[in-house]
């Protein structure tokens, strides 16, 4: 980020693991409404209040599915 280039993937394994193994994961399996409940919001824990962050614009209104998942973990 301070060098101002864009994170990949491979770049969060090294970092967060656990992270890297759920993203591979939404690329590698097909997704349905019954295997995945998630938007394009992340929950943040900062010093107790627990904050909801959109990854775009009314994020937190737009399910991850199976067309726009690579969008999601990009």
């Amino acid at each position: 980020m301070l060098l101002n280039k864009p994170i990949t993937l491979e770049d969060i394994e090294g970092v967060d693991p656990e992270l890297h193994r759920s993203l591979t994961w939404i690329l590698e399996n097909t997704l349905s409404n019954d295997v995945l409940d998630t938007t394009f919001a992340v929950e943040v824990n900062s010093f107790g209040v627990l904050k909801v962050h959109e990854l775009k614009g009314g994020g937190k209104d737009i399910q991850v599915t199976e067309d726009n998942k690579k969008e999601y973990v990009r």
